[in-house]
């Protein structure tokens, strides 16, 4: 998921719940001026000063419960990781993030996983 144009907001998550648990989705998006996005300050490049499309990472907040309920991505995003934050954590050092995103390979590579689960 490389790419090197600018961040468009800093990632936070939310409080976290009195009681129980949330699930959190941290998901990010294309932000593209030709599809209709406002990218106010967008990086130019090529002939003409041709506004790039930028990555915009977004939170999608659960609701908290015992456990947390896991909220649906909603389209256009692509998850990345899932957040689980537990009842007076401080901040989101005291949350569980696990990795969610998907790998890609050209026919013929290795595949590459994270663990035995993910060769199902």
């Amino acid at each position: 998921m490389g790419n090197d144009a600018a961040v468009v907001n800093a990632w936070t998550i939310a409080a976290a719940p009195a009681s129980g648990s949330r699930i959190d989705l941290l998901a990010i998006r294309a932000k593209d001026a030709s599809q209709g996005d406002s990218i106010a300050g967008a990086p130019t490049d090529g002939p003409g000063g041709v506004v790039r499309a930028i990555p915009e990472f977004v939170t999608v907040t659960g609701v908290a419960g015992t456990p947390g309920n896991r909220p649906a991505l909603p389209a256009g995003l692509e998850e990345v990781a899932q957040i689980t934050t537990p009842s007076g954590a401080a901040s989101a050092a005291g949350s569980t993030i696990v990795p969610t995103y998907k790998f890609a390979h050209v026919v013929g590579a290795p595949i590459v996983v994270r663990n035995y689960a993910e060769l199902d």
